[in-house]
């Protein structure tokens, strides 16, 4: 067995269940890897053949149980030089990330769902609700805060509208200006404002050092 290697898992990382109501905890020890070459029976060449070992502790309320391992195998043609052992192991998750994807579409935003019997009706629902996910996509895209913006794209649907697109705001007319006031102010409302902010400075549509907004003379501005 050749190109062993060994990642300590972040405690905590795959933690599941409620001690307090009786279910197991899991949480995700150690992984190790190891890769070794691979040649099917009828096959003109060699593969390689990486073994990824998860070692998974186990609570049941104040309990701690026999640990679980999990094994999972990679076969890939890819060579070493460009793509090393952990890395096919990191790209094959980034790819396998699109499952996430697919299942926020179908349980998020309910884009698969089919609320006609005929065809056009049924496309352009879908059509809306992809677009839905593409605005919290476009919205991480746009924060200069990339650690946030990572979290924000990773987000699940129901979360995003509940903290995001759920915020209860109060517009206030006065004079010549409209005032929108968030009501109810979490971690994510200073950064979406800067990222407002920031795009309209890329846009143009503020200007100046201090950024003055040209909509400040329409009578919009947030707060």
């Amino acid at each position: 067995m050749a190109g062993s290697e060994y990642r300590a898992g972040p405690s905590g990382r795959f933690s599941h269940g409620a001690p307090a109501r009786g279910f197991k905890k899991l949480t995700l020890e150690r992984e190790e890897i190891a890769e070794m070459d691979y040649r099917p029976s009828k096959a003109e060449g060699t593969y390689r053949l990486l073994v990824l070992r998860k070692t998974i502790l186990v609570e049941k309320g104040q309990k701690r149980l026999l640990p679980q391992r999990r094994y999972h195998f990679y076969v890939t043609n890819i060579p070493a030089a460009p793509l090393g052992t952990a890395a096919v192991v990191l790209e094959n998750n980034r790819r396998c990330n699109q499952e996430n994807v697919i299942e926020q579409l179908k349980n998020g935003v309910e884009a698969l769902r089919m609320p006609s019997d005929t065809l056009v009706p049924n496309w352009a629902y879908l059509v809306i609700a992809a677009q839905a996910w593409n605005l919290k996509a476009w919205m991480g895209m746009v924060l200069p805060a990339r650690l946030q913006a990572r979290q924000l794209m990773k987000m699940e649907y129901r979360r995003f509208l509940r903290e995001i697109i759920e915020m209860p705001c109060q517009i206030l007319h006065t004079g010549r200006r409209r005032v929108y006031r968030l009501l109810d102010v979490n971690g994510w409302s200073r950064l979406l404002l800067e990222g407002s902010v920031w795009l309209k400075r890329k846009s143009g549509y503020l200007t100046g050092d201090q950024g003055a907004p040209r909509a400040a003379r329409a009578g919009v501005r947030c707060v």
